[in-house]
């Protein structure tokens, strides 16, 4: 089984676990990409006032601006034609559709940061954009508004750990299931595209399993690339 070697974490009582999925059922787990089909899924523009040109504002609020190449959202927007996974994936993290492409090793951490950057995520999201800082303990804060970085940001998140890939199997092998919730928590391993689902309250007792789900994508990125 694999495991990551991290700071171990404070308890947190389940009662607070179960608050969180119990007050926050708006909450989605997963990414729609640009298909129109899923666009109800999106989270609403958080209105905002950035200080610098280097930033703008997003739907979580004030983001760095990146250079990006939309040309070919914009090409096949023209001739109305679905776009295949990895062109949708293009456009939704240029930085993971560059990873799939390269051969080498890449560095977990980076690809973590770099796909938040992408999709936009504040500077407080991205100090959570790396496997030590983005625990269960950061989403109780978030959650409880403790920390400036949405709870809303969660999806995107989770999103860019897993770099958009279905870890079903590796979390059902390390031990993701074995909770109250059993086969539900194999929903937050799934980050492909168009999967979005709403959360609720039956899913809080995946988050004790919050770590062997990291465990998986972390060590994906380090095998598979």
């Amino acid at each position: 089984m694999w495991r990551l070697h991290l700071p171990a974490l404070i308890l947190i009582p389940y009662s607070t676990i179960f608050s969180i999925f119990w007050r926050f059922q708006c909450a989605v787990n997963g990414i729609c990409g640009v298909q129109p089909y899923c666009a109800s899924y999106a989270p609403p523009v958080q209105p905002c006032q950035c200080v610098s040109a280097a930033y703008a504002c997003g739907r979580y609020g004030c983001y760095r601006l990146v250079l990006r190449y939309l040309i070919l959202e914009r090409t096949n927007l023209r001739r109305n034609e679905p776009m295949s996974e990895s062109e949708e994936l293009e456009i939704v993290s240029p930085s993971i559709a560059e990873n799939r492409r390269k051969r080498g090793p890449i560095n977990p951490n980076r690809a973590f940061f770099e796909c938040c950057m992408d999709r936009q995520l504040p500077d407080a999201c991205l100090a959570k954009c790396n496997f030590r800082s983005y625990t269960r303990e950061a989403l109780t804060s978030m959650y409880f508004k403790q920390d400036p970085c949405p709870m809303e940001a969660m999806s995107e998140m989770q999103f860019c750990a897993a770099q958009g890939r279905d870890h079903a199997d590796c979390c059902a092998r390390n031990g993701v299931t074995t909770t109250l919730a059993g086969m539900k928590c194999l929903t937050l391993c799934n980050q492909r595209l168009g999967h979005p689902i709403r959360l609720d309250m039956s899913y809080a007792p995946c988050l004790d399993r919050f770590e062997n789900m990291k465990a998986c994508f972390w060590h994906d990125m380090t095998r598979f690339y």
